[in-house]
């Protein structure tokens, strides 16, 4: 599967659940930050046995939890 197919199957199905490498991929960070955010319950997981998944649907929640929304005036500076 190529890697835009995988992307647009991933955004048809807000359930499916990813790998930890996968999820990463998802959020563009590394392997070892998301273990971090795990392990300090920043993000929500699944144990399944001995293995750890993330919902696409929370991967999406814990990205809009950390917008930044600029203050008013701080966007017209950043575009000069």
């Amino acid at each position: 599967m190529s890697n835009s197919n995988e992307n647009q199957t991933i955004d048809n199905h807000k359930d499916t659940l990813l790998s930890l490498k996968k999820a990463a991929k998802f959020l563009g960070m590394s392997v070892s930050f998301l273990k971090t955010l795990k392990n300090k319950d920043a993000i929500q997981f699944y144990r399944i046995g001995h293995v750890y998944r993330l919902k696409v649907s929370d991967l999406r929640a814990y990205l809009q939890s950390c917008k930044v929304n600029p203050q008013e005036g701080e966007a017209d500076n950043a575009t000069r």
